[in-house]
């Protein structure tokens, strides 16, 4: 016996518009930023009605805040700030820096003893520093060495490159004295507290010791080629032209190294000249002595001001308040 079967009605799912959605969204934004604007110009409007009922109440604070600002000024210590260049080779420019931010702590806690023996400075001395503060500096060296290199890819195919040189590793420092006769004693003081710290020590030895090696392995190539090219020298035969003039040239046949010679002396100079300059720190611009100190009389002044105009804003909003409530 069959049974009949009826189909079940199955909903297609609705496509959906992605034109109407992005309408939909779009509308919702727009009624919210609508909504927002409204929102700032009640709160602005109001913000200038309740300051032009009280105007001169306002204005009375805000000048008593300026006038604070101004005595503030006169009565706060003078500041001197200058700053340092420092180009690193041995270790990371970011290990120096934050070596050299860590003495901050040292000046906020008040520690100058401690200081005093960090820096080999006295304590009157180093008691005259406000901040200390380094960083990473880019910067761009101006007709940059460029050049050429050659890179091979996976199917064997040759392309040069030119290449610019990197920047150098360099370190800003910036300090604040409260004078500035003097302040050019930092700079020695601040490179030899890098100096002694242990791990660069450490790590400035093995950077010579890596260098002398360089240097004896160049010196004995060099004797090295300088002997093949005597004996090539003693052993090649010798050979009879005759120049346009019929003077006849002796020519020694014999594969000469002259141009490698000069080449890996040139190298063993460069070594030479490195070890030299193997420290820490190499010192591009020092500290030097600043004659005016910061000038932060506006900024105490406006800082000031405003505080004092929020303030008496505040007071009289609450005090209007409590009136209506009452």
């Amino acid at each position: 016996m069959s049974e009949n079967r009826t189909p079940q009605n199955q909903t297609e799912p609705k496509e959906i518009d992605l034109i109407d959605v992005a309408g939909k969204t779009f509308t919702g934004i727009g009624h919210g930023l609508k909504g927002l604007f409204l929102w700032l110009g009640k709160i602005t409007k109001a913000f200038f009605c309740f300051s032009l009922k009280f105007w001169w109440i306002l204005l009375i604070a805000t000048m008593l805040g300026g006038t604070a600002g101004f005595l503030r000024d006169r009565m706060a210590e003078p500041r001197f700030e200058t700053e340092m260049l420092a180009m690193t080779q041995v270790v990371d420019r970011i290990l120096i820096a934050n070596q050299i931010n860590s003495l901050q702590a040292v000046i906020d806690d008040r520690n100058y003893v401690f200081l005093s023996q960090q820096l080999s400075l006295p304590e009157s001395k180093v008691s005259e520093l406000l901040f200390i503060r380094a960083e990473i500096a880019d910067i761009r060296v101006p007709g940059r060495a460029t050049r050429t290199v050659i890179r091979t890819d996976r199917d064997g195919v040759e392309t040069e490159e030119i290449v610019e040189e990197t920047n150098p590793q360099v370190v800003r420092i910036r300090i604040g004295s409260t004078k500035n006769s003097g302040i050019e004693d930092f700079t020695n003081a601040i490179v030899s507290f890098v100096e002694n710290d242990p791990f660069i020590a450490e790590q400035t030895i093995l950077a010579k010791r890596i260098n002398l090696t360089r240097q004896e392995a160049v010196e004995a190539e060099i004797e090295q080629l300088m002997l093949f090219q005597q004996k090539n020298i003693e052993q090649a035969p010798m050979t009879v032209n005759m120049d346009r003039s019929s003077f006849p040239i002796i020519v020694n046949e014999a594969q000469t190294f002259t141009h490698d010679i000069l080449y890996y002396r040139n190298y063993l100079a460069h070594l030479q000249r490195q070890q030299e300059l193997l420290r820490p720190m190499n010192v591009v611009q020092p500290f030097f002595p600043v004659n005016n100190p910061v000038d932060r009389r506006t900024k105490n002044i406006l800082f000031f001001a405003l505080l004092f105009f929020a303030a008496c804003y505040t007071t009289l909003q609450v005090r209007e308040n409590a009136k209506k409530r009452a």
